[in-house]
């Protein structure tokens, strides 16, 4: 590099050079000032910058350890953007495995009641968590594989894809005013159903409890 004055320059040259990794958008790896004095007319004065920033693994990347972005800098595939994969290490110098491509799905037991239905995409198993999703409903804990159908609810409380089984919701049935109807969930108390009349039938709503 060289530097011409004008002949009316008066005072010192600083030099102040900066050493960027990939693009000049990001902090320098390495700086250096170097002052130097100018020379009379005709003359050449030199001066030496000395800059270093190694990139030991030639991938680009300067190590970490060396104002760099490089977190192994002996190993050319780990570097800022490689591929994040599930192999114990970090590729790309970013949050560790979490942004893993082949990172599998676990399941989650947010209800805690022992069993997974939340999705979550890790290299290991969260605590908790699940291989298997087989909660239907995984903000209830009482609506999990095994749990008792005991309510006439509307619910699939136990994850077997049927609903309210052993109550026979919609099945025919007979008021007390010997009026056909079909069993229908009790909202008042959800542990029993009632024989509603069928309105078309009737024109009116007309129900009897069935214990």
């Amino acid at each position: 590099m060289a530097v011409l004055l004008a002949d009316t320059w008066r005072g010192d040259v600083l030099f102040h050079v900066d050493a960027f990794e990939q693009t000049c958008d990001t902090a320098p790896v390495a700086s250096q000032v170097l002052p130097a004095v100018p020379t009379d007319k005709g003359q050449v004065a030199q001066a030496r910058l000395d800059l270093t920033a190694e990139d030991l693994d030639q991938d680009g990347f300067v190590s970490a350890a060396r104002g760099g972005t490089d977190c192994d800098d002996a190993n050319a595939a780990i570097h800022p953007g490689a591929v994040e994969r599930c192999n114990g290490v970090d590729d790309n110098c970013v949050d560790g495995e979490r942004d893993a491509v082949d990172a599998p799905t676990w399941y989650a037991d947010t209800d805690l009641d022992g069993h997974g239905g939340t999705p979550v995409r890790a290299c290991v198993a969260p605590a908790g968590a699940y291989a298997v999703r087989d909660d239907c409903d995984d903000r209830n804990r009482l609506v999990h594989p095994g749990q008792a159908e005991s309510l006439c609810d509307g619910k699939d409380d136990n994850c077997d894809g049927d609903v309210d089984e052993g109550f026979n919701v919609g099945a025919a049935c007979t008021t007390a005013q010997y009026l056909p109807g079909r069993l229908n969930c009790d909202a008042a108390v959800p542990t029993r159903t009632v024989c509603t009349a069928i309105p078309s039938v009737t024109g009116t709503d007309s129900s009897e409890v069935v214990e």
